[in-house]
């Protein structure tokens, strides 16, 4: 991990959490993102006539990454895709840059102006991550790809399920595939029962095993593809 100068040996832990906790908002994750809002932070003096406007526009401006992730309000944690993280951050560029040419507003405008970007942004954002979501369900079986995180910018991998086989064939080796998955995943402990011995211990892992396989097989029958 990068150390940024200044940061003595007695101030490294809290310099290291003042850089993981600004590394939120998956709009900050756009490699474009810190040296465009350090210049609109820069040039904020001039864009109202009434001064009571520039600190609330630098508020906005600061808060814009943490206030991203607390609109968002999924309940799992947000990844998108690269391209459509460029796309969108793109987009709110070029709208923040040409509100930012002319050189003074009537006062209330510009942060007016700015909370309106910051809200197409998260519909953007939004409809992106979901969009990604489904997308992925229309490949046949265990899909993966390539994501970033919005909470630490890390690149990541999303997986689904899809429905979308041609075949019985298909379907078939898609749902045996899951099966193996699942098979990967240890037995969670609030799931275990109390063990008398190794034989106990391995019969109760299959039988969990075994419900599992119910389960999902109700949900995902065998299907006839004509």
């Amino acid at each position: 991990m990068k150390v940024y100068h200044g940061c003595g040996s007695r101030f490294l832990g809290l310099c290291l959490w003042t850089a993981v906790a600004l590394t939120v908002g998956c709009l900050h994750c756009d490699e474009d993102f810190s040296t465009k809002f350090a210049f609109y932070r820069h040039h904020l003096s001039l864009k109202s006539w009434w001064v009571g406007d520039i600190p609330v526009s630098r508020s906005l401006l600061n808060d814009w990454p943490k206030d991203t992730m607390e609109k968002l309000r999924f309940t799992f944690p947000p990844e998108i895709t690269l391209s459509k993280l460029h796309h969108i951050a793109a987009d709110v560029y070029k709208k923040l840059d040409k509100l930012y040419e002319r050189k003074m507003y009537h006062p209330g405008f510009f942060p007016k102006v700015l909370r309106s970007i910051f809200q197409e942004q998260i519909k953007m954002l939004r409809v992106a991550i979901i969009e990604s979501k489904l997308a992925c369900e229309h490949h046949c079986g265990i899909y993966t790809y390539d994501t970033i995180a919005c909470q630490t910018c890390n690149s990541s991998q999303s997986a689904c399920f899809g429905y979308n086989c041609e075949s019985s064939d298909e379907w078939e080796k898609a749902v045996k595939g899951l099966f193996n998955e699942i098979n990967k995943f240890p037995v969670p402990f609030s799931l275990n029962i109390t063990r008398k011995n190794d034989r106990t211990q391995d019969h109760s892992h299959l039988h969990l095993v075994e419900l599992e396989k119910l389960r999902l097989k109700h949900l995902f029958p065998k299907r006839n593809i004509w």
